[in-house]
């Protein structure tokens, strides 16, 4: 079997699926992950907002992207996925087509749906990808917990291609968002847990310490990190995916 997680950033995927993932390149099956959101920021001053977030991943401004990129293709390669990166930039770097404005200035604004002048965004992705995903592959995009406007934007062009879809829930956001699980599921869904084995759980715990520069961004260490990943996948138990019935 072939299949494609739709990665809003360059980490998501691995974050959320990553115990699955690895057990599904294990089982012998082709498993790729797509990121969305991992393009170059356009020319010209990076947001403050930008900044603040490269200081704290403790990437220099002109090589964030260069060095996410290879830390996703450690990543993958740890869990035997490949890798596909597409070109459009990070909500933290885009800019108004006409005006040149930044779109999101802050984690309000990321968090407070699309922005005008960022529309055709979802347009020209669903062109791309439609012209990219095999016949065959089954297709898994988040369900949007957190409601970031990257997540948001890759739901939406995974829906508008109008093929068959699974959902992932994001994760750490899940943690936090639980309550929202049913009333983001399409009608007809239902959630089917993949049991997470102690192996599957150490390696994905190996996949998401490559991504070193975004660790800080939701826990104090690699310690907090593997605690809190394994009572998330003893609270569900295992990775949990929302399927149409049959």
């Amino acid at each position: 079997m072939v299949w494609i997680y739709l990665s809003p950033h360059l980490d998501d995927a691995v974050l959320s699926c990553g115990g699955l993932i690895w057990q599904q390149t294990r089982a012998g099956e082709q498993v790729h992950v797509w990121t969305i959101c991992s393009g170059e920021p356009p020319p010209g001053q990076l947001s403050m907002f930008a900044q603040v977030l490269h200081k704290r991943w403790g990437l220099a401004d002109q090589h964030v992207v260069t060095e996410r990129r290879k830390e996703d293709l450690q990543a993958l390669s740890i869990l035997g996925a490949e890798a596909k990166h597409f070109s459009v930039p990070d909500a933290v770097y885009r800019r108004h087509p006409k005006t040149n404005q930044v779109l999101y200035n802050n984690w309000e604004d990321v968090l407070n749906g699309l922005a005008p002048g960022d529309e055709r965004v979802i347009d020209r992705l669903v062109i791309d990808l439609a012209n990219s995903i095999p016949a065959e592959a089954n297709l898994v995009a988040p369900l949007t917990l957190g409601n970031h406007i990257d997540h948001l934007i890759t739901r939406a062009t995974a829906e508008r291609l109008r093929r068959p879809i699974r959902y992932y829930l994001d994760y750490p956001y899940a943690s936090e968002y639980a309550a929202e699980i049913p009333s983001l599921l399409p009608a007809g869904f239902r959630q089917r847990v993949y049991p997470v084995p102690k192996k599957a759980l150490s390696t994905w715990q190996q996949a998401i310490m490559a991504y070193s520069s975004q660790i800080s961004s939701f826990w104090t260490s690699e310690k907090q990190m593997r605690t809190a990943l394994k009572q998330y996948r003893d609270q569900l138990g295992g990775v949990v995916i929302s399927e149409s019935d049959p």
